[in-house]
């Protein structure tokens, strides 16, 4: 398949893969193949690639094939196994309309005792080869997708040596084996994600040890604490609770949780344009749920409104913010209403310029009334508006292949910026940048400041919240990366050192977390999980909630 879109730089990329085949048990080499024409109205220029599979992947190669003399020129050849980076395209290619763009995946199962499918789960198999071009202004391309092999005889005459595996790299397995990408399903989740009837459950768990002496969610310790009580706090049982993608709190205590309900998030709820199916049928259930902070639903709010709900906020009015990535727009509830009065982005239709989002996945309020929305799957920017709506700017970019000392992409670049806070004392913006496994923080005028990427985050970050206690903390939840990715868990940083204070879970293990809240005043951190469809609460230590001396 092939995925096709500019950004208003006229850069853009194309996205190839496949998504449906069963890979046979114990084979030394099978082949995975993707074959389309290029439609567009001029020319193209690649200038970077990057592969991307899973375990049983060996080696990934994408060709342009000449309309005219049907000459095979190499786009890129990667080890889906090494750093997930775009590198740079070593020849000069020109693809035109009326070419051809051919892809390759290689695998070997010989190790694999299961079946084994292209799909889009981690325990799944991948086939994603990515072109990065550039194109003259006003170039417009008039197919955006392609899917499957659409000419085998092309896949037929692939050059010689197009399956052989790459030379060792000793440099950059080493990094890999720290550092894995996993682009999944596009929510990162693993396993069919199903919506489920729930009662209220109260589960006492304990919290990993780790070598601190301080412990900051109340858990037993050398000065013999009480166990913190972590509660998987459910919907009442006449609703369905979905996926559940966010998650706030107010001044008052009040938990905001914003799910999908019956709607589910997989490979059939999108085009490969970005545009979801099912237009006509908005979630049908109320979608936002509020909790006082003893459990109890205060209020719900959002049937028939939202198609595929992602990010939510409350800012310093009470007013209710959400981005859905279904609708491509970020709305506004005032408080203690029901409808939107303020909506951003033109319904149904993603876009890179500055009047579209393409799957916006969170929005962040300052007391101004500024605000910035993280325009995250598809355009890897943040833009800051006044409160009027009016871009003020925006930054970030995509994975351009760099990488600093650290072995990170450079400061600035994204890998889908999932979830943001705000640091008002310091008067930055954190990101989380999900599959880059890292926060970046910002100034308000969108200046990178600083990092963070303990090795516990592990390559997938999807959530941050900032906590002004303890001379300021960075709360974050990872995601799965795989049988050889960090444990999926909650995380707390220390602003100032960049060290990892704490990490936290529940008994049972984090599945899925998607979001995550902290109510300094009440002490309570909360985690919202995918799949399964669950909200937890932590409780923080009384004793070592006071700023840290400097």
């Amino acid at each position: 398949m092939l995925q096709i879109r500019n950004n208003f730089l006229k850069q853009g990329f194309i996205y190839c893969y496949h998504i449906v085949q069963l890979l046979d048990l114990n084979r030394k080499v099978i082949h995975s193949d993707i074959s389309c024409e290029f439609k567009a109205s001029g020319n193209i220029y690649p200038f970077g690639y990057r592969t991307h599979a899973h375990s049983l992947s060996r080696v990934i190669s994408g060709y342009q094939v000449n309309r005219t003399t049907n000459g095979y020129n190499m786009i890129g050849k990667g080890n889906p196994q090494w750093p997930q980076s775009f590198y740079p395209v070593q020849s000069k290619v020109v693809i035109k309309p009326g070419d051809y763009l051919v892809g390759r995946c290689t695998y070997n199962s010989m190790s694999r005792n299961r079946n084994t499918y292209i799909g889009s789960t981690a325990d799944d198999e991948m086939c994603n080869f990515y072109i990065m071009y550039y194109t003259p202004a006003g170039t417009r391309l008039s197919s955006r997708t392609c899917a499957g092999n659409n000419i085998p005889n092309l896949v037929n005459n692939l050059p010689a040596g197009s399956d052989v595996e790459l030379p060792h790299n000793p440099k950059l397995e080493a990094v890999a084996h720290s550092h894995h990408g996993h682009m999944g399903n596009p929510e990162g989740h693993e396993g069919p994600s199903t919506t489920t009837t729930t009662t209220t459950t109260t589960t006492t768990t304990s919290v990993p040890t780790v070598k601190q002496g301080t412990h900051y969610l109340g858990q037993s310790s050398e000065f013999g604490l009480p166990l913190p009580q972590v509660q998987g706090v459910s919907f009442d049982s006449t609703g369905l609770m979905g996926q559940i993608a966010g998650v706030t709190t107010d001044k008052q205590g009040n938990v905001y949780v914003f799910h999908r309900a019956e709607r589910v998030w997989d490979y059939n709820a999108f085009k490969f344009d970005n545009t979801i199916n099912n237009q006509h049928r908005p979630i049908s259930t109320n979608t936002i749920v509020i909790y006082n902070k003893d459990g109890q639903i205060i209020r719900q709010l959002g049937k028939n409104m939202f198609f595929m709900p992602h990010g939510i906020e409350v800012d310093d009015n009470n007013n209710i913010w959400v981005t859905d990535v279904g609708l491509h727009q970020v709305l506004r509830i005032p408080a203690g209403k029901d409808t939107p009065d303020f909506i951003l982005g033109e319904k149904f239709v993603p876009g890179s310029d500055m009047t579209h989002f393409c799957k916006p996945t969170d929005v962040v309020v300052l007391k101004t009334g500024e605000f910035f929305v993280s325009d995250g799957y598809c355009n890897a920017r943040v833009i800051k508006f006044d409160k009027n709506g009016n871009v003020i700017k925006t930054f970030g970019t995509q994975n351009m292949g760099q990488r600093g000392d650290d072995g990170y992409p450079l400061p600035g670049q994204f890998n889908i910026p999932h979830g943001m806070t705000l640091v008002e004392d310091k008067q930055w913006l954190c990101v989380a940048d999900r599959e880059n496994g890292r926060i970046q923080c910002f100034d308000l005028d969108g200046n990178f400041q600083r990092q963070y990427h303990p090795k516990e985050f592990g390559s997938r970050l999807f959530a941050v919240e900032f906590c002004p206690l303890h001379g300021g903390m960075l709360f974050a939840v990872n995601g799965p990366a795989g049988p050889n990715g960090a444990p999926v868990q909650g995380i707390i940083v220390d602003m100032e050192t960049g060290n990892t204070l704490e990490t936290f879970n529940n008994q049972q293990g984090l599945k899925n977390p998607h979001d995550v809240a902290v109510d300094s005043t009440n002490l309570r951190v909360y985690v919202v999980e995918l799949n399964p469809n669950k909200l937890w609460k932590f409780d923080m230590n009384p004793l070592f909630t006071k700023a840290v001396p400097s």
